[in-house]
């Protein structure tokens, strides 16, 4: 199948490709590239061509065009290769496609042209949900979240579950939070934050800060409690994955607030 001819399947209308960023376009154009035959030996500049796109236009018949509602005016398509070539360059920046190897027992000619082929990350990819999930994935880089949070809460944002995830993250800091004060199990919630970031008497106050600082730390961690931990405690929150990771995050930083406190309340 020419790849144009998957590609007006999933995007019939310039238009709305054009509107995509590379990322968002390269979900359609790498299930189009694997719907090729011989997708081991490619070269962008021979399959993402004007003549490969006319060819696919021509051949498609009028009831066809009027059935996927294909509008692909002349005037646009120099502009949709050009984004096509965008989101090229995106799947091999991420891995999706790489140079093929030129020192392969196979190759017997010496022409050092580049060709390219679907990696085994790209080959995996089935749907363009699939490739979202890659997107989400990368939304939260695990490497750069406190490692208990990590442990608990990753899993579950990739999975989709992101009021779950919330939760668990803010569950994480108020465990370490009592362990950290030596709090009693009984102590949960707001009333533990109240009590470990209390201002005159807080197990993990800090006492050389001003006065005010003392406060917006107690205020900071009641909020992010009342605010990100309780609700979900009770009822399911609609949560986008964006909004979770900025959460998720906040909490890996009150994590580390909680280990300067106490360096040994989350090891």
């Amino acid at each position: 199948m020419p790849i144009f001819k998957k590609l007006f399947e999933l995007l019939p209308n310039a238009e709305h490709l054009l509107s995509l960023e590379p990322e968002e376009l390269a979900g359609p154009l790498l299930l189009s590239l694997l719907s090729l035959d011989g997708t081991k030996s490619m070269r962008p500049e021979g399959i993402i061509s004007y003549q490969a796109m006319s060819s696919v236009l021509d051949n498609i018949s009028e009831s066809k065009k009027k059935d996927l509602n294909l509008n692909y005016p002349p005037e646009y398509q120099d502009k949709v290769l050009f984004a096509l070539m965008e989101a090229w360059q995106w799947l091999q920046r991420e891995g999706f496609v790489a140079p093929s190897p030129t020192s392969l027992s196979s190759i017997r000619s010496a022409r050092t042209i580049t060709t390219y082929f679907i990696t085994r990350r790209g080959l995996r990819v089935e749907t363009s949900e699939d490739l979202e999930s890659y997107h989400k994935v990368n939304l939260l880089p695990k490497g750069q979240l406190h490692p208990l949070i990590a442990q608990k809460v990753w899993s579950l944002f990739l999975q989709g579950d992101y009021d779950t995830a919330v939760f668990r993250a803010f569950k994480v800091v108020e465990i370490a939070v009592r362990k950290a004060g030596g709090f009693d199990q009984k102590d949960i919630g707001v009333s533990l934050m109240g009590k470990a970031f209390n201002e005159k008497t807080g197990k993990l106050t800090d006492h050389n800060q001003h006065k005010d600082e003392k406060k917006a730390r107690l205020n900071l961690f009641i909020g992010a409690i009342g605010a990100f931990k309780n609700p979900g405690s009770h009822r399911d929150v609609e949560i986008t994955a964006e909004e979770a990771v900025e959460v998720v995050f906040f909490a890996s930083h009150l994590l580390r607030i909680v280990d300067s406190c106490n360096p040994s309340a989350t090891s």
